[in-house]
């Protein structure tokens, strides 16, 4: 059977926004170029939200605090990982799967890994 471009559209999509999360980095690749200005800095004109963010949550820390920023995150979630077996299982899948979708950025995510990182740490101590 022949693939239809249609076929890998999504994953033609993921690799433009990875690199496109790449372009920007390079830009500022130690402090990175803040948040707010990855629209501007993607070139962006859609007013839509889509345009201000990209796919992977990694990325989007890399772009906007650089390798700085980066550093920082990865060893905040490795003493996250750290606290209970239960926190390491929620913090690799978490990471995992923040890295082809931006789950960990996402507000609800936050709160609710939060919110079970403090349960575990609190449970602990009893």
């Amino acid at each position: 059977p022949t693939r239809r471009s249609s076929d890998l559209s999504s994953v033609i999509s993921r690799i433009r926004d990875y690199e496109a999360a790449m372009n920007v980095w390079q830009k500022s690749p130690i402090t990175g170029v803040g948040y707010n200005h990855i629209r501007y800095e993607k070139g962006v004109v859609d007013e839509s939200h889509s345009g201000a963010s990209f796919h992977s949550s990694f990325l989007i820390v890399l772009a906007t605090t650089g390798i700085v920023g980066l550093i920082l995150f990865v060893g905040i979630l490795a003493q996250f990982s750290i606290v209970t077996p239960v926190a390491a299982y929620m913090t690799l899948f978490v990471a995992v799967y923040s890295l082809t979708d931006n789950i960990f950025l996402h507000p609800f995510i936050l709160f609710f890994y939060t919110v079970l990182l403090a349960y575990e740490m609190t449970g602990k101590k009893k």
